[in-house]
């Protein structure tokens, strides 16, 4: 069976109840992560990055790659054999934490340049003990106190620029998604839960 999703992509509903993107000799979507079209299968998503991921598990490829000037990790979320998010993890390190902030701060001027102001941008605040000295935002981050997102969309995806931590450990990331698939993941999980129970 054919379906055709709100976004008029078009994929194949197949009886064992998974499905797969239709293809008619052209990829079925425009938007993906870096090189790899939403869709895509391990196997297409390795020959883009033309390097062997530095790990690999059912669900996940991930590749050191760089960004920029940041090195990070490109990780590759699958379901079904079919990429449906992509998620830049920074793995600089850094001895001032107020340094992520700078990060956080240059990787959203760069997506602003490339889509536009973001449709939301949130700052969170669990615990105000910083807030009122910006030389301590970064060790807020890495309390927990603190974090920060952006949210950009375009016709086939969605953006995610965060910030945020635990444990003084600060993370900053950059995940796309495509809309084409929102929900599948939570649908699998409830499914394995389900079939569980």
């Amino acid at each position: 069976m054919r379906a055709v999703t709100e976004s008029g992509v078009a994929i194949d509903l197949n009886e064992d109840g998974t499905w797969t993107a239709a293809k008619h000799g052209a990829a079925p979507f425009t938007e993906g992560f870096r090189k790899a079209y939403w869709g895509a299968s391990r196997s297409e998503v390795k020959a883009s990055e033309g390097s062997e991921p530095q790990l690999e598990q059912d669900e996940y490829l991930d590749f050191e790659v760089r960004l920029g000037r940041f090195k990070c990790l490109a990780a590759y979320i699958f379901v079904g054999d079919q990429l449906v998010r992509g998620k830049y993890l920074i793995t600089e390190e850094y001895q001032n934490q107020n340094q992520f902030l700078t990060v956080y701060e240059e990787l959203k001027g760069s997506i602003d340049k490339k889509y536009g102001s973001p449709y939301k941008d949130e700052t969170y605040w669990l615990n105000d003990l910083y807030k009122d000295d910006y030389s301590e935002w970064g060790m807020a981050v890495g309390c927990g106190h603190l974090s920060k997102f952006s949210f950009w969309e375009t016709s086939g995806s969605t953006i995610n620029l965060g910030l945020f931590g635990e444990n003084f450990d600060v993370q900053v990331s950059v995940e796309y998604a495509g809309k084409i698939f929102d929900g599948v993941e939570d649908a699998l999980k409830e499914a394995r839960l389900l079939g569980d129970l």
